[in-house]
């Protein structure tokens, strides 16, 4: 596929490449630009074709959704889209707590084997609101083999979610969710409806064993308040007493400092 930026014709061969990839190139190409309108119109073109991208990819994971059984279907949603936890996909089901988490296990397996990595960036990136939104291809092997870690956590029968709740005064859609299980080494927290951090800020992740908190990581939320965060080590092998995101300076804290934003208290 010839595109062209301004009078620079790149060759890039769209179909074989992730958004992130194409990005490179067509920005590498751009910065070679003179003139300003010749770097917005390829800024405009990366923005179309990284936008088309996730179009498609958004429509794939909605078709394969759409052709697991009904019961599966509708499971996957409230866990993974209405981030509800396995009690509450029971409760709004009327079904037996084990079988709301086979459900969302078999969807879910169903998916991996269609979709694999975009169920990946299904389970684990960033779905709010009813969206699919932040449907990036991750191609560093690293990176997916982080991905696929996590995405056994959360096929695996004994998982437990966990929502954290907003503090006062904080939106009453913000709210993140916790899951993991007990002597596991792998935890995922994804982050929905957060207010934007300021330039010099980030969220922070922290969990507290006895009087220890210990920091999970941090994470910048995109335009719509969404994040995740995979924990891999020995920090998450034992149930927390408490799990709670603040608002941190951008380099992160040692210990909770800033404002609270959401916590919870897990129960045993």
């Amino acid at each position: 596929v010839h595109r062209r930026c301004g009078s620079v014709f790149t060759e890039i061969d769209e179909a074989d490449l992730p958004p992130s990839e194409f990005l490179r190139h067509c920005m590498a190409g751009a910065a070679r630009l003179r003139g300003h309108q010749a770097h917005l119109n390829a800024m405009t073109l990366c923005v179309k074709h990284t936008t088309y991208h996730h179009f498609k990819q958004r429509e794939t994971v909605r078709s394969a959704l759409e052709a697991l059984p009904p019961a599966q279907r509708r499971a996957v949603q409230l866990a993974f889209m209405d981030e509800l936890t396995h009690a509450q996909v029971a409760s709004r089901l009327n079904l037996p707590l084990g079988t709301a988490k086979t459900h969302i296990r078999s969807g879910l397996q169903r998916l991996r084997v269609h979709l694999s990595p975009l169920v990946a960036a299904l389970v684990l990136g960033v779905v709010g609101a009813g969206t699919l939104g932040g449907l990036w291809y991750r191609s560093d092997q690293a990176a997916r083999a982080l991905d696929d870690r996590a995405l056994a956590l959360l096929t695996s029968s004994d998982t437990v979610a966990i929502r954290m709740n907003p503090a006062s005064g904080i939106s009453a859609a913000t709210h993140a969710t916790y899951r993991g299980r007990q002597g596991g080494t792998i935890a995922v927290i994804t982050l929905s409806n957060f207010p934007p951090a300021s330039g010099g800020q980030t969220y922070q992740a922290w969990a507290r064993h006895g009087s220890t908190w210990t920091s999970l990581g941090t994470a910048r939320p995109d335009a719509l308040g969404h994040a995740r965060l995979i924990v891999e080590g020995p920090e998450v092998a034992t149930w927390p007493d408490e799990i709670e995101i603040t608002r941190e300076p951008a380099g992160g804290s040692r210990v909770p400092f800033g404002p609270l934003i959401v916590s919870v208290e897990p129960k045993r």
